[in-house]
């Protein structure tokens, strides 16, 4: 296991339900083990495990939920 992490700020979350929705969704994917989202200050914390899952991915599925990234 190669444990990795990604902390980044996002736009689009309109209220701290949407960041526990966003938090679920995440913790879905095969090779997430923590996610972190700090609604008040518009920041992600998410550790994974890169032998299963890539960043891109992890990005890639938070945009397609209209939420944007910047690292």
């Amino acid at each position: 296991m190669h444990q990795e992490k990604i902390t980044a700020k996002i736009k689009g979350l309109n209220c701290p339900g949407c960041a526990e929705d966003l938090r679920s969704v995440l913790m879905g994917y095969d090779g997430v083990l923590r996610v972190e989202v700090f609604y008040a200050d518009d920041v992600l914390s998410i550790e994974y495990d890169s032998d299963k899952i890539k960043d891109r991915q992890i990005l890639s599925a938070i945009n397609a939920m209209g939420i944007k990234t910047k690292p």
